[in-house]
Protein backbone atom coordinates (compact mmCIF):
# COMPACT_ATOMS: atom_id res chain seq x y z
CA UNK A 1 0.00 0.00 0.00
CA UNK A 2 2.87 2.40 0.81
CA UNK A 3 4.44 1.63 -2.45
CA UNK A 4 1.49 2.35 -4.27
CA UNK A 5 1.20 5.47 -2.41
CA UNK A 6 4.64 6.87 -3.41
CA UNK A 7 4.24 5.83 -6.90
CA UNK A 8 0.93 7.90 -6.78
CA UNK A 9 2.55 10.75 -5.44
CA UNK A 10 5.89 10.74 -7.52
CA UNK A 11 3.89 10.53 -10.92
CA UNK A 12 1.32 13.49 -9.70
CA UNK A 13 4.79 15.22 -8.43
CA UNK A 14 6.67 14.52 -11.59
CA UNK A 15 9.53 12.23 -10.47
CA UNK A 16 11.04 10.07 -12.77
CA UNK A 17 7.91 10.67 -15.12
CA UNK A 18 6.02 13.55 -16.85
CA UNK A 19 3.69 15.13 -14.27
CA UNK A 20 0.07 14.97 -14.70
CA UNK A 21 -2.84 16.17 -13.08
CA UNK A 22 -5.41 13.86 -13.98
CA UNK A 23 -5.91 11.25 -11.05
CA UNK A 24 -7.47 8.92 -13.55
CA UNK A 25 -4.22 8.56 -15.61
CA UNK A 26 -2.51 8.26 -12.88
CA UNK A 27 -4.48 5.32 -11.23
CA UNK A 28 -5.12 3.71 -14.20
CA UNK A 29 -1.58 3.01 -14.43
CA UNK A 30 -1.73 1.83 -10.79
CA UNK A 31 -4.26 -0.28 -11.58
CA UNK A 32 -6.22 1.47 -8.60
CA UNK A 33 -10.03 2.25 -8.31
CA UNK A 34 -10.68 5.72 -9.41
CA UNK A 35 -11.74 8.40 -6.67
CA UNK A 36 -14.46 10.98 -6.52
CA UNK A 37 -12.98 14.28 -7.02
CA UNK A 38 -16.22 15.96 -5.70
CA UNK A 39 -16.27 14.52 -2.35
CA UNK A 40 -14.56 17.06 0.76
CA UNK A 41 -12.34 16.13 2.65
CA UNK A 42 -10.69 17.97 6.15
CA UNK A 43 -7.87 20.13 6.33
CA UNK A 44 -6.40 21.01 10.24
CA UNK A 45 -5.12 24.78 10.06
CA UNK A 46 -3.00 24.58 12.83
CA UNK A 47 -2.40 28.88 12.29
CA UNK A 48 -5.89 28.85 13.43
CA UNK A 49 -6.59 25.37 15.03
CA UNK A 50 -9.83 25.15 12.96
CA UNK A 51 -10.60 22.20 10.34
CA UNK A 52 -11.40 22.92 6.92
CA UNK A 53 -13.45 21.18 4.33
CA UNK A 54 -12.13 21.58 0.88
CA UNK A 55 -13.16 19.16 -1.98
CA UNK A 56 -10.87 16.40 -3.89
CA UNK A 57 -10.57 18.85 -6.68
CA UNK A 58 -9.83 21.49 -5.19
CA UNK A 59 -6.82 20.07 -3.26
CA UNK A 60 -5.25 18.50 -6.25
CA UNK A 61 -5.46 21.49 -7.87
CA UNK A 62 -3.67 23.78 -5.62
CA UNK A 63 -0.90 21.32 -4.71
CA UNK A 64 -0.59 20.80 -8.39
CA UNK A 65 -0.56 24.25 -9.71
CA UNK A 66 -0.32 26.57 -7.04
CA UNK A 67 2.56 24.81 -5.37
CA UNK A 68 4.25 22.80 -7.82
CA UNK A 69 4.42 26.25 -9.76
CA UNK A 70 2.76 25.67 -13.00
CA UNK A 71 0.97 27.71 -15.11
CA UNK A 72 -2.97 28.10 -14.00
CA UNK A 73 -5.34 27.37 -16.49
CA UNK A 74 -7.72 30.30 -17.19
CA UNK A 75 -10.96 29.25 -16.60
CA UNK A 76 -9.74 28.08 -12.96
CA UNK A 77 -9.23 29.83 -9.66
CA UNK A 78 -7.39 29.67 -6.71
CA UNK A 79 -7.26 30.70 -3.41
CA UNK A 80 -4.49 32.07 -1.64
CA UNK A 81 -3.81 28.89 0.92
CA UNK A 82 -5.09 25.32 0.26
CA UNK A 83 -8.04 26.10 2.98
CA UNK A 84 -9.50 29.19 0.49
CA UNK A 85 -11.61 27.58 -2.11
CA UNK A 86 -13.72 29.67 -4.18
CA UNK A 87 -17.59 29.79 -3.71
CA UNK A 88 -17.07 26.24 -1.50
CA UNK A 89 -15.43 26.61 1.55
CA UNK A 90 -16.80 24.82 4.24
CA UNK A 91 -15.46 25.91 8.10
CA UNK A 92 -15.58 23.61 10.95
CA UNK A 93 -13.75 24.97 14.38
CA UNK A 94 -13.22 23.11 17.52
CA UNK A 95 -14.57 26.75 19.06
CA UNK A 96 -17.51 28.13 17.74
CA UNK A 97 -17.50 30.99 20.41
CA UNK A 98 -13.81 32.11 19.06
CA UNK A 99 -14.24 31.18 15.26
CA UNK A 100 -16.73 33.56 13.33
CA UNK A 101 -17.84 31.97 10.51
CA UNK A 102 -16.81 33.77 7.04
CA UNK A 103 -20.04 32.89 5.29
CA UNK A 104 -22.22 34.56 8.53
CA UNK A 105 -23.10 31.36 9.59
CA UNK A 106 -23.00 29.82 13.34
CA UNK A 107 -21.48 26.55 13.46
CA UNK A 108 -21.46 23.35 15.82
CA UNK A 109 -18.91 21.69 16.62
CA UNK A 110 -17.43 19.05 14.36
CA UNK A 111 -16.26 16.67 16.92
CA UNK A 112 -18.04 14.36 18.64
CA UNK A 113 -16.64 14.00 22.26
CA UNK A 114 -18.31 10.61 22.84
CA UNK A 115 -16.33 9.55 19.97
CA UNK A 116 -13.01 10.94 21.03
CA UNK A 117 -13.63 9.81 24.57
CA UNK A 118 -11.62 7.19 26.58
CA UNK A 119 -13.44 3.45 27.32
CA UNK A 120 -12.76 4.86 31.19
CA UNK A 121 -16.41 5.03 32.31
CA UNK A 122 -15.95 7.78 34.83
CA UNK A 123 -15.17 10.29 32.30
CA UNK A 124 -18.47 12.44 31.96
CA UNK A 125 -19.03 13.40 27.93
CA UNK A 126 -19.48 16.77 27.05
CA UNK A 127 -22.80 17.46 25.61
CA UNK A 128 -23.78 20.79 23.55
CA UNK A 129 -26.27 22.57 25.18
CA UNK A 130 -29.99 21.62 23.33
CA UNK A 131 -30.26 25.50 23.15
CA UNK A 132 -26.99 26.42 21.40
CA UNK A 133 -27.68 23.42 19.20
CA UNK A 134 -31.11 24.85 18.02
CA UNK A 135 -30.00 28.00 17.55
CA UNK A 136 -27.31 27.09 15.58
CA UNK A 137 -30.02 24.96 13.84
CA UNK A 138 -32.26 27.79 13.44
CA UNK A 139 -29.35 30.28 12.16
CA UNK A 140 -27.66 28.16 9.75
CA UNK A 141 -27.72 29.36 6.52
CA UNK A 142 -27.86 26.37 3.78
CA UNK A 143 -25.21 26.88 1.36
CA UNK A 144 -26.81 26.32 -2.40
CA UNK A 145 -25.99 23.14 -2.99
CA UNK A 146 -27.43 22.63 -6.65
CA UNK A 147 -26.12 25.73 -7.18
CA UNK A 148 -22.37 25.76 -6.36
CA UNK A 149 -22.17 21.87 -7.98
CA UNK A 150 -24.30 23.25 -11.38
CA UNK A 151 -21.32 25.80 -11.36
CA UNK A 152 -18.77 23.38 -9.83
CA UNK A 153 -19.71 20.75 -13.36
CA UNK A 154 -19.79 23.68 -15.47
CA UNK A 155 -16.05 24.67 -14.66
CA UNK A 156 -14.63 20.92 -14.71
CA UNK A 157 -15.48 20.25 -18.79
CA UNK A 158 -12.76 23.20 -19.52
CA UNK A 159 -10.77 22.70 -16.95
CA UNK A 160 -10.23 18.79 -18.08
CA UNK A 161 -9.58 20.23 -21.50
CA UNK A 162 -7.21 22.83 -20.80
CA UNK A 163 -5.48 20.23 -18.51
CA UNK A 164 -5.11 18.16 -22.03
CA UNK A 165 -3.78 20.57 -24.02
CA UNK A 166 -1.29 22.17 -21.68
CA UNK A 167 -0.22 18.53 -21.49
CA UNK A 168 -0.03 18.06 -25.35
CA UNK A 169 2.16 21.23 -25.34
CA UNK A 170 4.78 20.19 -22.67
CA UNK A 171 5.16 16.93 -24.88
CA UNK A 172 5.31 19.03 -28.09
CA UNK A 173 8.34 20.80 -26.83
CA UNK A 174 10.12 17.47 -25.97
CA UNK A 175 9.54 16.15 -29.40
CA UNK A 176 11.73 19.83 -31.13
CA UNK A 177 14.09 17.18 -33.67
CA UNK A 178 11.12 15.41 -34.33
CA UNK A 179 8.92 16.92 -37.30
CA UNK A 180 6.54 13.88 -37.54
CA UNK A 181 5.53 13.56 -33.76
CA UNK A 182 5.50 17.76 -33.93
CA UNK A 183 2.59 17.24 -36.87
CA UNK A 184 0.86 14.86 -35.00
CA UNK A 185 0.72 16.36 -31.68
CA UNK A 186 -0.29 20.14 -33.60
CA UNK A 187 -2.87 17.96 -34.93
CA UNK A 188 -3.99 16.86 -31.91
CA UNK A 189 -4.12 20.26 -30.49
CA UNK A 190 -6.18 21.20 -32.92
CA UNK A 191 -8.95 19.14 -33.03
CA UNK A 192 -9.18 18.91 -29.02
CA UNK A 193 -9.81 23.08 -29.29
CA UNK A 194 -12.39 22.48 -31.94
CA UNK A 195 -15.03 20.29 -29.32
CA UNK A 196 -13.59 21.15 -26.07
CA UNK A 197 -13.52 24.58 -26.20
CA UNK A 198 -16.25 26.60 -28.01
CA UNK A 199 -15.12 29.78 -27.38
CA UNK A 200 -12.37 29.32 -30.19
CA UNK A 201 -15.00 29.49 -32.67
CA UNK A 202 -16.66 32.37 -30.90
CA UNK A 203 -13.52 34.11 -30.70
CA UNK A 204 -12.54 34.14 -34.33
CA UNK A 205 -16.20 35.57 -35.17
CA UNK A 206 -17.28 37.52 -32.19
CA UNK A 207 -18.35 41.05 -33.72
CA UNK A 208 -16.54 44.03 -31.78
CA UNK A 209 -17.59 47.44 -31.76
CA UNK A 210 -14.97 48.42 -34.45
CA UNK A 211 -16.90 46.11 -36.98
CA UNK A 212 -15.49 47.98 -40.11
CA UNK A 213 -11.82 47.06 -39.26
CA UNK A 214 -12.50 43.33 -37.88
CA UNK A 215 -11.71 40.49 -40.13
CA UNK A 216 -14.66 37.80 -39.40
CA UNK A 217 -13.59 34.81 -41.58
CA UNK A 218 -16.07 32.42 -43.02
CA UNK A 219 -16.61 28.53 -41.81
CA UNK A 220 -14.79 27.49 -44.80
CA UNK A 221 -11.63 29.45 -43.87
CA UNK A 222 -11.74 28.40 -40.11
CA UNK A 223 -11.72 24.85 -41.50
CA UNK A 224 -9.11 25.47 -43.53
CA UNK A 225 -7.02 27.34 -40.95
CA UNK A 226 -7.71 24.31 -38.32
CA UNK A 227 -5.75 22.01 -40.75
CA UNK A 228 -2.64 24.68 -41.28
CA UNK A 229 -2.35 26.23 -38.16
CA UNK A 230 -0.16 24.37 -35.49
CA UNK A 231 -0.85 24.08 -31.70
CA UNK A 232 1.11 27.14 -30.35
CA UNK A 233 -1.43 29.57 -32.17
CA UNK A 234 -4.62 27.19 -32.64
CA UNK A 235 -6.43 28.71 -29.38
CA UNK A 236 -5.59 32.34 -30.73
CA UNK A 237 -8.72 34.50 -32.17
CA UNK A 238 -8.24 35.48 -36.14
CA UNK A 239 -7.26 39.08 -34.99
CA UNK A 240 -4.93 38.14 -32.66
CA UNK A 241 -3.28 35.97 -34.68
CA UNK A 242 -3.30 38.37 -37.74
CA UNK A 243 -1.58 41.27 -35.55
CA UNK A 244 0.82 38.77 -34.25
CA UNK A 245 1.58 37.71 -37.91
CA UNK A 246 1.68 41.38 -39.03
CA UNK A 247 4.41 41.93 -36.73
CA UNK A 248 6.79 39.08 -37.85
CA UNK A 249 6.65 40.58 -41.19
CA UNK A 250 7.88 43.56 -40.14
CA UNK A 251 11.01 41.81 -38.53
CA UNK A 252 11.30 40.02 -41.32
CA UNK A 253 12.28 42.75 -43.95
CA UNK A 254 8.52 41.67 -45.86
CA UNK A 255 5.49 44.48 -46.32
CA UNK A 256 3.27 43.78 -43.67
CA UNK A 257 0.04 44.59 -45.44
CA UNK A 258 -3.07 43.68 -43.81
CA UNK A 259 -4.93 41.93 -46.85
CA UNK A 260 -1.74 39.69 -47.58
CA UNK A 261 -2.30 38.34 -43.77
CA UNK A 262 -5.95 38.01 -44.21
CA UNK A 263 -5.51 36.09 -47.64
CA UNK A 264 -2.43 33.99 -45.65
CA UNK A 265 -4.84 33.26 -42.68
CA UNK A 266 -6.53 30.51 -45.19
CA UNK A 267 -3.90 30.11 -47.42
CA UNK A 268 -6.10 31.64 -50.33
CA UNK A 269 -3.48 31.41 -53.18
CA UNK A 270 -4.09 31.66 -56.75
CA UNK A 271 -7.71 32.02 -57.71
CA UNK A 272 -8.19 33.98 -54.46
CA UNK A 273 -5.19 36.46 -55.42
CA UNK A 274 -2.44 35.36 -52.86
CA UNK A 275 0.95 34.92 -54.90
CA UNK A 276 4.37 34.07 -53.67
CA UNK A 277 5.95 37.29 -54.79
CA UNK A 278 3.64 38.98 -52.26
CA UNK A 279 6.43 37.17 -49.79
CA UNK A 280 9.64 39.36 -51.46
CA UNK A 281 11.77 41.21 -48.84
CA UNK A 282 11.81 44.97 -50.09
CA UNK A 283 14.32 47.70 -48.93
CA UNK A 284 13.45 50.39 -46.34
CA UNK A 285 12.27 52.94 -48.80
CA UNK A 286 10.25 50.41 -50.55
CA UNK A 287 8.08 49.88 -47.78
CA UNK A 288 7.65 52.87 -46.48
CA UNK A 289 6.26 53.85 -49.64
CA UNK A 290 3.81 51.09 -50.03
CA UNK A 291 2.76 51.30 -46.11
CA UNK A 292 2.29 55.03 -47.28
CA UNK A 293 -0.45 54.02 -49.71
CA UNK A 294 -2.82 51.52 -47.58
CA UNK A 295 -3.85 51.42 -44.05
CA UNK A 296 -1.72 49.10 -42.83
CA UNK A 297 -4.49 48.70 -39.43
CA UNK A 298 -7.42 47.69 -42.12
CA UNK A 299 -8.25 43.83 -41.77
CA UNK A 300 -11.76 43.86 -43.82
CA UNK A 301 -12.07 42.53 -46.61
CA UNK A 302 -12.39 46.37 -48.38
CA UNK A 303 -8.74 46.46 -48.10
CA UNK A 304 -8.08 44.90 -51.56
CA UNK A 305 -4.68 42.81 -52.16
CA UNK A 306 -2.04 45.10 -53.44
CA UNK A 307 0.05 44.29 -56.54
CA UNK A 308 2.39 41.25 -56.23
CA UNK A 309 5.82 42.36 -57.15
CA UNK A 310 7.30 40.92 -60.63
CA UNK A 311 10.05 38.36 -60.90
CA UNK A 312 13.07 40.21 -62.10
CA UNK A 313 14.82 36.31 -62.03
CA UNK A 314 14.63 33.46 -60.56
CA UNK A 315 16.80 34.76 -57.79
CA UNK A 316 13.94 36.89 -56.85
CA UNK A 317 11.45 33.90 -56.94
CA UNK A 318 14.03 31.64 -54.52
CA UNK A 319 14.00 35.07 -52.14
CA UNK A 320 9.93 34.94 -52.29
CA UNK A 321 9.74 31.37 -51.05
CA UNK A 322 12.68 32.41 -48.42
CA UNK A 323 9.57 35.13 -46.94
CA UNK A 324 7.02 32.67 -47.32
CA UNK A 325 9.16 29.99 -45.28
CA UNK A 326 9.70 32.01 -42.69
CA UNK A 327 6.31 32.95 -42.22
CA UNK A 328 5.09 29.79 -42.00
CA UNK A 329 7.27 28.06 -39.56
CA UNK A 330 6.14 30.85 -37.44
CA UNK A 331 2.42 29.96 -37.04
CA UNK A 332 1.75 26.69 -39.38
CA UNK A 333 2.27 23.05 -38.89
CA UNK A 334 5.65 21.16 -40.57
CA UNK A 335 3.69 19.99 -43.31
CA UNK A 336 3.39 23.55 -44.55
CA UNK A 337 6.96 24.48 -44.16
CA UNK A 338 8.09 21.38 -46.00
CA UNK A 339 6.15 22.17 -48.86
CA UNK A 340 7.20 26.00 -49.51
CA UNK A 341 11.07 24.49 -48.62
CA UNK A 342 10.92 22.14 -51.39
CA UNK A 343 9.51 24.76 -53.78
CA UNK A 344 12.13 26.61 -52.44
CA UNK A 345 15.00 23.70 -53.43
CA UNK A 346 12.98 23.11 -56.27
CA UNK A 347 13.63 26.66 -58.00
CA UNK A 348 16.81 27.49 -56.81
CA UNK A 349 18.10 23.98 -58.78
CA UNK A 350 16.28 25.45 -61.82
CA UNK A 351 18.17 28.35 -62.03
CA UNK A 352 21.53 26.07 -62.02
CA UNK A 353 20.49 23.87 -64.83
CA UNK A 354 19.79 24.26 -68.31
CA UNK A 355 16.30 24.36 -67.89
CA UNK A 356 16.96 27.40 -66.37
CA UNK A 357 17.73 29.12 -69.54
CA UNK A 358 13.86 28.55 -70.54
CA UNK A 359 13.08 31.58 -67.71
CA UNK A 360 14.64 34.06 -69.24
CA UNK A 361 12.20 36.41 -70.21
CA UNK A 362 9.49 38.11 -67.63
CA UNK A 363 6.52 36.19 -69.34
CA UNK A 364 8.10 32.73 -68.80
CA UNK A 365 8.96 33.53 -65.07
CA UNK A 366 5.41 34.63 -64.74
CA UNK A 367 4.20 31.27 -65.76
CA UNK A 368 6.44 29.88 -63.05
CA UNK A 369 5.51 32.00 -60.30
CA UNK A 370 1.54 31.27 -61.17
CA UNK A 371 2.86 27.38 -61.26
CA UNK A 372 4.22 27.36 -58.17
CA UNK A 373 1.16 29.46 -57.18
CA UNK A 374 -1.13 26.88 -58.82
CA UNK A 375 0.24 23.89 -56.80
CA UNK A 376 -0.13 25.79 -53.11
CA UNK A 377 -3.86 26.23 -54.00
CA UNK A 378 -4.17 22.24 -54.33
CA UNK A 379 -3.55 22.48 -50.81
CA UNK A 380 -6.34 24.64 -50.01
CA UNK A 381 -8.61 22.66 -51.89
CA UNK A 382 -7.89 19.53 -51.01
CA UNK A 383 -8.06 20.55 -47.37
CA UNK A 384 -11.68 21.41 -48.45
CA UNK A 385 -12.58 18.29 -49.19
CA UNK A 386 -10.98 16.61 -45.90
CA UNK A 387 -8.09 14.91 -47.71
CA UNK A 388 -5.73 15.80 -45.53
CA UNK A 389 -3.66 13.03 -46.53
CA UNK A 390 -3.09 14.18 -50.37
CA UNK A 391 -2.28 17.95 -49.08
CA UNK A 392 0.25 16.82 -46.70
CA UNK A 393 1.80 15.34 -50.38
CA UNK A 394 1.52 18.19 -52.64
CA UNK A 395 5.06 18.90 -51.73
CA UNK A 396 6.06 15.99 -54.61
CA UNK A 397 4.95 18.00 -57.25
CA UNK A 398 7.96 20.15 -57.58
CA UNK A 399 10.07 17.62 -59.62
CA UNK A 400 11.08 17.46 -63.12
CA UNK A 401 9.21 14.73 -64.17
CA UNK A 402 5.91 16.06 -62.55
CA UNK A 403 3.13 15.84 -65.49
CA UNK A 404 2.30 19.36 -64.23
CA UNK A 405 6.07 20.95 -64.67
CA UNK A 406 5.45 18.84 -68.31
CA UNK A 407 2.93 21.20 -69.28
CA UNK A 408 4.69 24.23 -67.84
CA UNK A 409 8.37 23.56 -69.81
CA UNK A 410 6.02 23.35 -73.21
CA UNK A 411 3.97 26.72 -72.35
CA UNK A 412 7.18 28.39 -71.98
CA UNK A 413 8.61 26.75 -75.00
CA UNK A 414 5.71 29.00 -76.59
CA UNK A 415 6.72 31.83 -74.93
CA UNK A 416 9.92 32.29 -75.98
CA UNK A 417 9.10 31.34 -79.66
CA UNK A 418 6.40 34.45 -79.82
CA UNK A 419 9.01 36.53 -77.43
CA UNK A 420 11.61 35.62 -80.37
CA UNK A 421 9.16 36.56 -83.21
CA UNK A 422 8.33 39.97 -81.61
CA UNK A 423 11.59 40.84 -80.94
CA UNK A 424 12.56 40.06 -84.63
CA UNK A 425 9.62 41.83 -85.63
CA UNK A 426 10.33 45.15 -84.20
CA UNK A 427 13.59 45.15 -84.82
CA UNK A 428 12.81 45.11 -88.39
CA UNK A 429 10.08 47.58 -88.41
CA UNK A 430 12.31 49.92 -86.11
CA UNK A 431 15.65 49.90 -88.66
CA UNK A 432 13.46 49.30 -91.85
CA UNK A 433 15.26 47.56 -95.07
CA UNK A 434 17.19 50.66 -96.66
CA UNK A 435 18.48 48.08 -99.74
CA UNK A 436 17.04 44.30 -100.58
CA UNK A 437 20.43 42.87 -99.26
CA UNK A 438 19.64 44.89 -95.84
CA UNK A 439 16.54 43.07 -95.77
CA UNK A 440 17.22 39.42 -96.60
CA UNK A 441 20.10 39.38 -94.20
CA UNK A 442 18.04 40.65 -91.10
CA UNK A 443 15.58 37.70 -92.86
CA UNK A 444 18.33 35.61 -92.71
CA UNK A 445 19.97 36.37 -89.04
CA UNK A 446 15.80 35.98 -88.64
CA UNK A 447 15.55 32.25 -89.31
CA UNK A 448 18.96 31.89 -87.81
CA UNK A 449 17.23 32.67 -84.18
CA UNK A 450 14.29 30.81 -84.58
CA UNK A 451 16.36 28.35 -85.70
CA UNK A 452 18.67 28.39 -82.69
CA UNK A 453 15.30 28.14 -80.33
CA UNK A 454 13.72 25.71 -82.14
CA UNK A 455 16.14 23.14 -83.46
CA UNK A 456 18.80 23.55 -80.32
CA UNK A 457 20.43 20.14 -80.65
CA UNK A 458 19.48 17.93 -76.65
CA UNK A 459 22.45 16.11 -75.78
CA UNK A 460 21.10 12.67 -75.34
CA UNK A 461 22.63 10.20 -73.49
CA UNK A 462 22.55 6.23 -73.72
CA UNK A 463 20.35 6.10 -70.74
CA UNK A 464 17.56 8.36 -72.76
CA UNK A 465 18.15 6.00 -75.92
CA UNK A 466 17.24 3.20 -74.38
CA UNK A 467 14.04 5.00 -72.28
CA UNK A 468 12.58 5.42 -75.84
CA UNK A 469 9.79 3.14 -76.92
CA UNK A 470 11.02 0.29 -79.65
CA UNK A 471 9.01 -1.58 -82.14
CA UNK A 472 10.15 -3.65 -84.98
CA UNK A 473 13.98 -3.07 -83.61
CA UNK A 474 13.64 0.38 -84.45
CA UNK A 475 13.63 3.24 -81.35
CA UNK A 476 10.89 6.00 -81.75
CA UNK A 477 11.77 9.01 -83.62
CA UNK A 478 11.52 11.97 -80.93
CA UNK A 479 11.19 14.71 -83.93
CA UNK A 480 8.31 12.68 -85.38
CA UNK A 481 6.28 13.13 -82.26
CA UNK A 482 6.98 16.79 -82.28
CA UNK A 483 4.88 19.71 -84.42
CA UNK A 484 7.92 20.43 -86.47
CA UNK A 485 8.32 16.61 -87.67
CA UNK A 486 10.97 14.35 -88.80
CA UNK A 487 13.30 16.30 -91.11
CA UNK A 488 13.66 12.98 -93.10
CA UNK A 489 12.96 13.64 -97.23
CA UNK A 490 12.13 9.89 -97.94
CA UNK A 491 9.38 7.21 -96.17
CA UNK A 492 10.48 6.74 -92.49
CA UNK A 493 13.11 8.09 -90.59
CA UNK A 494 16.26 9.34 -92.08
CA UNK A 495 18.06 7.29 -89.41
CA UNK A 496 18.25 3.87 -90.45
CA UNK A 497 17.71 3.10 -86.24
CA UNK A 498 14.85 5.15 -85.89
CA UNK A 499 11.11 4.46 -86.57
CA UNK A 500 8.06 6.32 -87.19
CA UNK A 501 5.19 5.22 -85.32
CA UNK A 502 2.86 6.16 -82.21
CA UNK A 503 3.92 4.42 -78.88
CA UNK A 504 1.24 3.80 -75.60
CA UNK A 505 3.20 5.81 -73.65
CA UNK A 506 6.53 8.06 -73.09
CA UNK A 507 8.90 8.70 -70.01
CA UNK A 508 8.56 11.97 -68.74
CA UNK A 509 12.37 12.65 -69.23
CA UNK A 510 11.54 12.07 -73.27
CA UNK A 511 8.65 13.87 -73.21
CA UNK A 512 10.26 17.19 -71.67
CA UNK A 513 13.56 16.94 -73.92
CA UNK A 514 11.09 16.92 -77.02
CA UNK A 515 8.69 19.54 -76.08
CA UNK A 516 12.71 21.78 -74.64
CA UNK A 517 14.11 21.30 -77.71
CA UNK A 518 11.33 20.15 -80.34
CA UNK A 519 8.72 22.52 -79.34
CA UNK A 520 4.92 21.33 -78.97
CA UNK A 521 3.16 17.84 -79.74
CA UNK A 522 1.68 17.30 -82.71
CA UNK A 523 -2.19 17.58 -82.07
CA UNK A 524 -2.68 14.26 -82.94
CA UNK A 525 -0.09 12.93 -80.42
CA UNK A 526 -0.48 15.11 -77.95
CA UNK A 527 -2.73 12.55 -76.17
CA UNK A 528 0.27 9.97 -75.40
CA UNK A 529 0.22 8.88 -71.90
CA UNK A 530 3.47 9.88 -69.77
CA UNK A 531 4.92 7.67 -67.37
CA UNK A 532 6.93 7.86 -64.36
CA UNK A 533 10.89 7.04 -65.50
CA UNK A 534 11.80 3.58 -64.61
CA UNK A 535 15.09 3.17 -62.54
Amino acid sequence: MEHLHDSAHNHFRGVRTRATRRSKTILDKLHAPLIDETKAVPLFDSSTGSIWEVTTKYLLDFMYYKQGGRRTPRNLVLGDSVFDEPMSRVNVTANPETESSAVGTLLVPLVDHDLLSDSDDDDDPVVAPSMAIAAAETTRVQPPTVQRASRKRAREVPDDASDDIDSLVALRETYTRNPTMIRNIDQLISMNQTPGDERSFQSLSAPTTDSQSQFRPTAMQRQIHRHLVNGTYACMSARLLLETLQISLQTLDLLPHPAVIRAFFSWDFATQGLSVMHFVSLSDVERRERRSASDMSDFSRKNKLPRPSAAGDLATVVDALGGLAAVVKIAYQPFVSTLVEEAQVFVRKLSRSTLGRNFGIPTARSELVNWIDERFECVRLLLTQGQVDAAQAVHGAFQEGDASFAKLIQVVSECRLTHSEKQMTATATRNGPSSNTRGAQQQHEFRRKVKEVKHERPEITADMVQMLPELNGKRLCMKYLSKMGCPSTREGCFSRRRGHFRPDNIPATIRNLIVQHYGVFKPELADITVVTDQA
